[in-house]
């Protein structure tokens, strides 16, 4: 009997400390941490330089590279909080406190994870997509059906994330995506949809920055 509560007990302290009973999750935690931090400078430096060429100065050519070592950069740093989705942040620097707008602790982190992870996950999709994708695959009924299904559904967890802080918040951070992603459900072709309204992926692409 104590063997097996020995056993049991040690079952719970792997899955609690290791991933997949090999890796401590605080080195592969530290790893990904680092990956996100150079992934977040990456973003930040390449998509300042982005806003002031295209946003600031009016710019229209945009170079393939730059743009794409942004995008990836800023997925990336979305994808690398993951991991430590349960210790977003809970609080905000104001002078008004949470009791006071209403908002519980809980509330405020899930406004943080809507803003600061999903928005970068979802914000460069469509660019990196058009971007490096061939026309036959854009082109293709199910992937684009597929895509828009994955992003939809991500942009109303977003929603519901964001909510209960402001909902006309999710006009600045998923609304556009989740239009064209609702959009390319009904046209079923990415290629067609760029197609027939060229200033939709650049406005998104635009947005991203």
């Amino acid at each position: 009997m104590c063997k097996s509560d020995s056993n049991k007990t040690h079952n719970d302290s792997s899955k609690k400390y290791y991933f997949l009973g090999i890796i401590q999750k605080k080195y592969l935690q530290t790893y990904i941490g680092l990956l996100h931090f150079l992934s977040s400078i990456t973003s930040l430096l390449v998509g300042n330089y982005l806003f002031i060429q295209h946003i600031a100065l009016g710019y229209n050519d945009i170079n393939n590279i730059i743009t794409t070592t942004f995008h990836i950069s800023t997925l990336f740093s979305g994808l690398t909080l993951l991991p430590f989705w349960n210790k977003v942040q809970s609080w905000q620097l104001a002078t008004t406190s949470l009791k006071d707008k209403g908002l519980s602790a809980s509330q405020m982190q899930n406004f943080n994870r809507g803003r600061g992870v999903i928005c970068m996950i979802i914000s460069p999709i469509y660019p990196l997509l058009y971007h490096h994708f061939s026309h036959s695959l854009l082109q293709n009924e199910i992937f684009s059906r597929m895509v828009g299904m994955v992003v939809t559904s991500i942009c109303i967890y977003q929603y519901i994330l964001i909510r209960d802080y402001g909902k006309v918040l999710f006009v600045v951070y998923g609304a556009s995506r989740l239009g064209y992603s609702l959009h390319l459900l009904w046209e079923g072709s990415l290629f067609n949809l760029q197609s027939n309204y060229p200033y939709a992926i650049t406005f998104l692409e635009k947005e991203a920055m």
